[in-house]
């Protein structure tokens, strides 16, 4: 402390890990992602965060994992965003169905005593 003196003492910004990417192959990323993944090999409208570390491994050499990536993401200027089309294939019959049966089934089960409660014990007897 003496030898820095207050110096020393004051916070400094953590840095963390080096960018993997520069600045040009970060713009270049930015592009690729603005465009249509079919282009690029995937069979999907939409990028995911596997094809976009795949692609980016592929390209520059750089894995990262999925989290660490959403992030940069994110600072990159591209939010998570969540598909808004429901399934084409979707049946609201099927699935009022399922959970009328589930609920039914849930409900039932509720009502059974397991048979190593007490009050079972004592009903029975």
């Amino acid at each position: 402390m003496n030898r820095d003196g207050e110096e020393a003492l004051r916070a400094s910004r953590a840095t963390g890990q080096p960018e993997r990417l520069t600045a040009g192959q970060q713009e270049e990323m930015g592009a690729i992602i603005d465009g249509d993944p079919r282009s690029h090999g995937f069979d999907s409208s939409g990028w995911t965060i596997p094809n976009i570390r795949h692609l980016m491994g592929v390209t520059y050499g750089s894995w990262l994992d999925r989290a660490p990536l959403s992030r940069k993401l994110r600072r990159w200027g591209f939010p998570y965003q969540r598909p808004t089309l429901r399934a084409v294939k979707r049946n609201e019959d099927d699935i009022a169905t399922w959970v009328r049966v589930q609920g039914e089934a849930l409900g039932k089960k509720s009502l059974r005593a397991p048979p190593w409660s007490s009050w079972a014990r004592t009903a029975s007897a």
